[in-house]
């Protein structure tokens, strides 16, 4: 059990790292006027992986290794993160 929320000390570098991909791809979907993008598959799902998200390319280990989203309608300005 971690010892505070929002506390990662549970969790392995692996884990660590998908949970920070999600938030960032999360931004990203925010910021870049998601939820009116031309496609959105499994986008922001809290039980779909990020790897299964549309546009999303991950590695053999799952972490996210493309965003691949050209002529989806995105508007906005990236997130320093990306």
């Amino acid at each position: 059990v971690a010892p505070f929320l929002g506390s990662t000390a549970c969790l392995s570098s692996t884990d660590v790292q998908a949970q920070e991909e999600r938030q960032i791809l999360q931004k990203l979907y925010l910021e870049m006027d998601g939820p009116n993008w031309l496609q959105s598959l499994n986008w922001n799902d809290p039980t779909i992986s990020v790897c299964e998200w549309y546009g999303i390319t991950c590695s053999s280990n799952g972490t996210v290794e493309s965003i691949y989203l050209s002529g989806n309608a995105l508007f906005g300005q990236l997130p320093k993160e990306i």
